[in-house]
Parts: structure tokens; sequence; C-alpha cells
């Protein structure tokens, strides 16, 4: 991904499921990812929340990341 890029990143996690979608697609090139993940997945009661953090595993300081929001939604 070059410099300026965007993200969108969608995750889908059905209520006690055994499986989570995720989607990430580039919106500058329309390049679209998606997985299922079905292994090392929380406990179904285990509670969870964002945490947003980017690394390359060397220079702390050649990683830049702007949030420009988040959306939760729930089958409750």
């Amino acid at each position: 991904m070059a410099t300026g890029g965007v993200l969108t990143l969608f995750i889908a996690a059905p209520p006690n499921g055994s499986s989570v979608w995720v989607r990430v697609v580039d919106e500058v090139s329309g390049a679209i990812f998606e997985q299922e993940i079905t292994a090392d997945l929380p406990a179904a009661t285990q509670f969870l929340s964002p945490r947003l953090f980017l690394n390359t595993g060397a220079t702390a300081a050649a990683v830049v990341y702007d949030c420009a929001g988040i959306y939760f939604e729930t089958d409750f």
C-alpha cells in the first residue's frame, strides 16, 4: 500500500458463531481481500473491544495512522 492510501475494514462475527469474516477494501485501487477465520477465536462469552495499533516491525516512527471513524452494529 502506498502512502496516502485508504483502507476500509469490515469485521463480521455472528453471536456464538464459529467463524469471523474479515473484508479489507483498498479505496484507492479497488482491491478487495476477504477471509473467513475459524481458528484461534476467543470464547463466545468473551467481551471484545477495538484496539487500533500499527507497527512495521522496525522503526515505530515510520508508521502513520489516522482513524476516520468506528461503527458498531449488533444482532441483539
